[in-house]
């Protein structure tokens, strides 16, 4: 599963693995794991020098990184870049389930070039910086079909490629309508009208639920429990991705809650306007577990 967060950085996604981001309370490896290079990540090095108009060295099979780097032609600013990082040893069975941060600068496009490699030839969770996400999503689809968890970090965003992305979490800010700037009667300043909300919407159902309770009630998961309670009883139905993951933090639940009811079609995920919006099969749980009455009603009590 591969994940967009645009303008949260201070989120952190993944619960194992590596980040690019120092914070309080996790393990600071100091170093790149020097992974060795496959085929296809020497593959994706050169696509992401070609993108730039770089010419760089094309790595050898199972060179591992810090042998590249030296050899690397340093009149290169991705070899330039490789040659500041500090790469080292790591036993990765002892840190698979545990997050460690990784001393990965926030530069281009040797964030992005690291961050992909450790993904593949470490096979771990890994949270990235990348501005360049948008002309690399062949590269998403890749990692994405070998199965790797990746979150994209970004301050970058481009609707028309973000269908790569299994999810993504958008921070909401005001933007400047640069092209309807105005005059006051009184003071006579330039005043720039801002825009609080986005009207980009499509309210089309991506899929089709059937409305048929199941034969057999099977106890559901108690994370898709107090999401049901919390979409329907508190939010009528529909709300913000990420307005619904801070409400379910608040008690121990959270983004894999909402995944997991998206991919059992209790819920959907609008990627147009990042809304998650509950299905008629998530209103016929919500009534076997009596969150809301046979009229329709949401149960206060629920």
């Amino acid at each position: 599963m591969i994940g967009l967060v645009i303008g949260r950085q201070d989120l952190l996604i993944i619960k194992r693995g590596f980040t690019f981001k120092s914070i309080d309370g996790i393990n600071k490896l100091g170093f790149i794991p020097d992974v060795e290079l496959s085929p296809l990540s020497a593959a994706i090095m050169l696509r992401i020098a070609e993108l730039l108009n770089e010419r760089i060295t094309p790595p050898l099979n199972n060179v591992r990184l810090s042998e590249y780097t030296e050899d690397c032609n340093i009149g290169s600013f991705i070899c330039m870049g490789l040659k500041m990082l500090r790469y080292g040893d790591a036993d990765l069975d002892k840190l698979r389930d545990s997050i460690n941060s990784i001393p990965l600068p926030t530069i281009e496009p040797v964030s992005t070039m690291v961050g992909i490699i450790l993904s593949i030839e470490t096979g771990l969770p890994i949270e990235v910086y990348s501005d360049i996400w948008p002309m690399l999503v062949d590269v998403l689809a890749e990692v994405k079909g070998l199965g790797r968890d990746v979150v994209v970090h970004s301050n970058v965003f481009d609707i028309n490629r973000v269908y790569v992305f299994d999810y993504v979490i958008r921070r909401f800010i005001r933007i400047p309508r640069i092209d309807d700037v105005y005059r006051h009667e009184e003071g006579g300043d330039d005043t720039v009208e801002l825009i609080d909300k986005s009207f980009r919407r499509d309210t089309r159902a991506f899929s089709k639920y059937s409305t048929a309770a199941p034969a057999r009630f099977i106890e559901p998961p108690k994370g898709l429990v107090h999401l049901l309670k919390v979409l329907i009883g508190e939010l009528n139905g529909v709300t913000t991705l990420k307005s619904l993951t801070d409400i379910l933090s608040r008690d121990g639940f959270g983004l894999g809650d909402i995944m997991s009811a998206v991919d059992n079609g209790y819920v959907t995920y609008n990627p147009m306007d990042l809304t998650v919006r509950v299905t008629p099969a998530g209103l016929a749980m919500a009534r076997h577990l009596g969150i809301i009455t046979s009229t329709g009603d949401a149960n206060a009590q629920g």
